[in-house]
């Protein structure tokens, strides 16, 4: 006897692998009970398969064509679940005609996509992202056809071509495409997606300009946009001064693509005012890394951001200092401005206490590092390496910082000063203390992590009269050059 205590294996050799035989036959209910099954009250058909895999991908053999025979299922989940036998994903699955929920994502490892799909008039989620690796291929010409679509997720697949059939899609809200190898110009129709909310386009070979038709897009609040090769970055020739009209952004991440060579995109004066006005209100995530971006950051740049929560700006042709602005955004959990070319000096960063990541490496920041930098208690990495910083390290640098894991202050003119007895509160994975003055005996403190993967203590200014420390062989990565170690 079958009951609802079989765990989902069961569930997915009976439902999928054995014929099913329960669809309208109210004599033979008991597969109803059984968990991530649901029957109608009214006629006892099965109208919901859920049964996804959680955290783990389940191997199941084959997709029994009796799935087909559910002619009244409006849902099916089947995301994570690998399909070893089934080649791809099966056209049958378009005969399931009152289907508004399909989920089939992480589960099939070669075919193509089923130009079928495209008869599910009244499908209104769709789901297939990391599913289909078998060759390139384009997105069925049938998926126009799908207009009541809200959701969809073709990401993480090997699809070319362009994106013409997707633009009538008038009740979109969710649209995932990042991760393929798209290619063509942006068109301009996606702008008439009115009730769009999330657009996601990174890591595809897109050209040219993004349309000012994206004007349109009012309610849009997560816009992603980047390229998959550093070296052909998308050109954008326009000011995106559109920008300024999606006053419901929260999330924006242009990467990869070439903004010097468009007219005022220079971090700098008012140049950016889509950036300063409403939409900067609103924004939680800004990520514009990797792009040759040049000037400086307007001093003002902060003030408006109040809900800023990520800033990434890193791998840019930035320059002058920092904007004091940017430290009182007391929202940061990530602030990467890395590899640029930012001066000055690093005031009091204790009111960012929500910050988990900072990265201001490679750049050319000088004078001595605050010590409220230690009151930053959920700061989990803190890179300052390859910049002009000098002066006394202490323990208040390190006083708060009990979830800290990753640690570089290389390359900078820096002296540890603390004490033989000194416990630090965190439990590092990765060091890199390069050219920071440790010695002249081995730090004692650095007995104390027992859980690094990775450490660089070369030119460190230590003369000790033992062999390297036992601890550090459980370590992938260990350099100690340019040191006195005597046997």
């Amino acid at each position: 006897m079958m009951n609802s205590k079989w765990g989902y294996g069961a569930v997915y050799v009976v439902l999928i692998m054995m014929q099913v035989q329960v669809d309208g036959d109210k004599n033979n209910q008991q597969c109803c009970n059984w968990e991530g099954v649901k029957c109608s009250n009214v006629t006892g058909h099965v109208v919901k398969l859920d049964l996804h895999a959680n955290d783990l991908h389940v191997t199941v053999a084959t997709i029994s064509p009796s799935l087909g025979e559910l002619h009244r299922l409006n849902y099916l989940d089947l995301s994570g679940i690998v399909f070893e036998h089934t080649p791809s994903i099966p056209p049958f699955i378009a005969s399931l005609t009152h289907l508004r929920y399909l989920n089939l994502s992480f589960c099939f490892s070669n075919g193509k996509i089923p130009p079928q799909l495209g008869n599910l008039l009244f499908l209104e989620y769709l789901d297939l992202g990391n599913s289909v690796f078998d060759h390139p291929q384009q997105i069925p010409s049938q998926f126009a056809n799908l207009s009541r679509l809200v959701y969809l997720d073709l990401s993480g697949n090997e699809l070319v071509g362009g994106l013409s059939h997707l633009t009538n899609m008038s009740s979109l809200r969710y649209l995932d495409l990042s991760d393929n190898s798209l290619e063509g110009t942006i068109p301009p129709q996606l702008g008439n997606l009115l009730s769009l909310e999330h657009l996601d386009l990174r890591s595809n070979g897109l050209s040219g300009t993004i349309p000012n038709h994206f004007r349109n897009l009012s309610g849009l609040q997560y816009l992603y946009i980047s390229h998959y090769f550093y070296e052909e970055k998308m050109l954008l020739s326009s000011d995106l001064e559109w920008l300024s009209q999606l006053s419901s952004l929260r999330h924006l991440s242009l990467r990869l693509v070439n903004l010097s060579s468009a007219s005022n995109w220079q971090l700098q004066d008012a140049s950016l005012p889509w950036l300063m006005n409403s939409i900067g209100a609103s924004l939680v995530i800004l990520l514009m890394n990797d792009n040759d971006l040049t000037g400086t950051i307007p001093e003002t740049f902060g003030e408006n951001l109040r809900s800023l929560e990520r800033l990434i700006l890193a791998n840019n042709e930035l320059k002058g200092q920092i904007p004091a602005s940017l430290f009182r955004i007391s929202s940061l959990t990530e602030l990467d401005l890395s590899e640029n070319r930012f001066t000055g000096i690093i005031p009091d960063l204790s009111r960012l206490s929500s910050l988990q990541f900072l990265k201001l490496d490679n750049n050319r920041l000088n004078g001595a590092i605050h010590e409220g930098i230690g009151q930053l208690s959920n700061l989990t990495v803190l890179s300052l390496g390859n910049n002009l910083f000098r002066g006394l390290i202490s323990e208040a640098h390190f006083s708060r910082l009990t979830s800290l894991s990753l640690l570089d202050l290389s390359h900078n003119t820096l002296v540890f000063n603390v004490s033989d007895k000194w416990i630090p509160p965190f439990s590092l994975i990765s060091i890199n203390l390069a050219y920071c003055n440790l010695g002249p005996s081995f730090p004692r403190w650095l007995h104390t992590q027992n859980m690094i993967d990775r450490l660089d203590i070369s030119h460190a200014g230590i003369s000790s009269t033992g062999p390297i420390p036992a601890f550090l062989s459980t370590a992938s990565q260990v350099f100690v050059s340019n040191n006195k170690f005597q046997h």
